[in-house]
C-alpha cells in the first residue's frame, strides 16, 4: 500500500469513527434531556465499543482507552439505581468525556501525537465515578519491550550473564544496608553506590531477559539519583523497597519465576521516573533511547496545553456554533427588514428577535 493510500485509509477510518461517536453523543444528550429511556444509553454503549474497535485498529491507544472506559460508564449506569450522586456524576464524566474524545481523535487525524497522559483526568472521572481505583501517570506509561528485546546491549549482556554464579544471599545484604542508610539520609552518596554496585552484579549475571531489564531499569534510577537528576521522593523510596522484595524472590523462587512472572509494574514505574529525571547519565540516556521515553513522557508542560486546548471548543462545535449564529442574524435581519419596508410601528413585533 502506498502511502498516500494508507493516509487515505487512515482519514477514512478517522471519518468513520467521527460519525459514531457522534451518534453515541445524540443518543447520551437524547438519555440526559429526554425522559430517561435506558435504550438510549444502551446505544450509546453499543456505538463506543464500536468506537473502541476501530481506534485499537487504527492504532490511537490513548483515545482507545479514554472509549473503553467510556463503555464501561455507560454499562455501570445502565445497571445502577438511576438516582443519586454517583449516577449524576457518571452523566456529567461521560457527558464531558463525550466533548473531548471527538477534539482528541480530529488532532490525531491531523498528524498529531497520541499522548494518553492527556486523557487522565478524564480517565479517572470515569473511573471514579464506577468506584473503580484511579490511575496514575505511570500506568500510562506503556513498555516498549521490542525495543529492548532489539537492543544489542541487552542481548549482549543476557548472553554473558547467564551462566554467572550470583551469590544472591550475601548481595541482597548489601542492597539493604544502602537501601536502610539512603531512606534515612545518611551519607546518599556511598549508600546509593553500594545499591548501585548490587544492582550492576545482579544485571551481569541474569539468567533472562526479564531480569536483565529489571537490574538495567533498576540501575538507571539508582544513576539519576546519583546525578542529582531525582529526589529522594516518599514514591522512589517504596519502589526501591520493591526492588528488595523481587531480589528476595530471586533468592527463594530463582530466575525462572521473572520468565513465569515479569515484575512489569515494577519496571514500568521506574521507567516513569527515569522519563522524568533531570540528568543525562549514560544509563538513562540509553534508556530514554531504548524504550523512547521522549515519545510516552512528554514535557508537563507540552500534556497541561494540549488538555487546555482539548477543554476548549472544537473547530467543527466552532463551526457548527458559528453556522446556527448566522441562521439566527439572518432571520433577525429578514424580520428587521420587513419591519421597515411595511411601517409597521408596534414594537412589540420585534420582541421575539430579542
Amino acid at each position: 500500500m502506498t502511502d498516500t493510500a494508507r493516509a487515505e485509509s487512515f482519514h477514512a477510518v478517522g471519518e468513520q469513527i467521527a460519525a459514531t461517536l457522534r451518534d453515541a453523543h445524540a443518543a447520551l444528550e437524547g438519555y440526559a434531556e429526554g425522559d430517561g429511556n435506558p435504550r438510549e444509553l444502551k446505544k450509546c454503549a453499543e456505538q463506543l465499543h464500536a468506537v473502541h474497535g476501530a481506534l485499537q485498529i487504527a492504532s490511537i491507544y490513548g483515545a482507545g482507552l479514554l472509549a473503553k472506559e467510556m463503555e464501561a460508564t455507560c454499562n455501570f449506569l445502565i445497571a445502577s439505581d438511576k438516582s443519586g450522586s454517583i449516577f449524576d456524576e457518571g452523566i456529567e464524566a461521560l457527558s464531558r468525556a463525550m466533548v473531548q474524545l471527538p477534539s482528541y481523535v480530529e488532532r490525531i487525524m491531523d498528524g498529531g501525537r497520541d499522548i494518553p497522559l492527556v486523557m487522565l483526568p478524564l480517565l479517572n472521572d470515569l473511573r471514579a465515578a464506577r468506584r473503580q481505583s484511579l490511575l496514575s501517570e505511570s500506568t500510562l506509561m506503556l513498555l516498549n519491550g521490542q525495543s529492548l528485546a532489539s537492543s544489542e546491549q541487552a542481548l549482549h549482556a543476557v548472553a554473558d550473564g547467564a551462566g554467572a554464579d550470583l551469590d544472591v544471599a550475601k548481595l541482597r545484604p548489601q542492597f539493604q544496608l544502602g537501601l536502610l542508610g539512603w531512606i534515612k539520609g545518611a551519607d546518599a552518596e556511598r549508600n546509593l553506590q553500594r545499591m548501585h554496585a548490587v544492582a550492576m552484579q545482579l544485571e551481569a549475571g541474569a539468567a533472562n531477559q526479564e531480569l536483565h531489564r529489571l537490574w538495567w531499569v533498576v540501575g538507571g534510577v539508582l544513576e539519576a539519583l546519583a546525578d542529582g537528576g531525582l529526589d529522594a521522593s516518599i514514591s522512589l523510596k517504596r519502589l526501591l523497597g520493591q526492588v528488595d522484595r523481587e531480589i528476595k524472590r530471586l533468592l527463594q523462587s530463582g530466575p525462572d519465576d521473572f520468565t513465569a512472572n515479569p515484575p512489569a509494574d515494577l519496571v514500568n514505574n521506574l521507567l516513569f521516573y527515569i522519563a522524568r529525571a533531570t540528568s543525562s547519565g549514560e544509563r538513562v540516556a540509553a534508556l530514554r533511547s531504548a524504550y523512547q521515553l521522549g515519545d510516552v513522557a512528554p514535557a508537563e508542560e507540552q500534556v497541561d496545553e494540549l488538555r487546555e486546548s482539548l477543554a476548549a471548543p472544537s473547530p467543527q462545535l466552532m463551526k457548527t456554533v458559528a453556522g446556527a449564529i448566522s441562521e439566527d442574524l439572518g432571520r433577525a435581519k429578514d424580520v428587521l427588514d420587513i419591519y421597515v419596508r411595511t411601517g409597521m410601528e408596534d414594537a412589540t413585533e420585534l420582541e421575539a428577535q430579542v
